[in-house]
């Protein structure tokens, strides 16, 4: 029953993401909580800094450790490849 319910949570949050434009619920709370403060942003000192690229580890759990696809290094090799 508990595996039911977080997985109807999952796509009922999904699907309101998705309604509103956003493709997943990560997105959609992150932008929830922009709009938010910009709303308030006469009341509150506000900077919003977003990362230009997420790249590989430098230290922890070992040097060059990343998890997922790694856009950058493909685009890299990939406009350095030769036919």
């Amino acid at each position: 029953m508990l595996l039911f319910v977080i997985r109807f949570k999952l796509y009922i949050t999904e699907n309101r993401a998705n309604l509103y434009g956003w493709p997943n619920t990560y997105t959609f709370t992150k932008a929830m909580g922009e709009m938010l403060l910009v709303h308030h942003k006469d009341n509150v000192p506000l900077i919003i800094i977003r990362p230009t690229m997420i790249t590989s580890t430098n230290k922890d759990p070992f040097p060059g450790w990343i998890e997922g696809l790694r856009y950058i290094s493909y685009s890299h090799h990939s406009q350095t490849l030769k036919d």
